[in-house]
């Protein structure tokens, strides 16, 4: 997190089971980048860049 309160850097949520629900980067609390997100099983349900 940056000094005004902004996430930076690499982002990874879980689902309750422990498995990746979401995978990404922050830039200035903005998604950037290839962002993967991830059924509860683990399988890959979409992925999306942003800029």
């Amino acid at each position: 997190m940056s000094e005004d309160g902004l996430e930076n850097g690499h982002w990874i949520d879980y689902h309750e089971n422990g498995k990746i629900a979401a995978e990404g980067d922050y830039v200035n609390g903005k998604e950037s980048g290839k962002w993967s997100y991830y059924d509860e099983n683990g399988n890959l349900e979409e992925e999306e860049v942003f800029e």
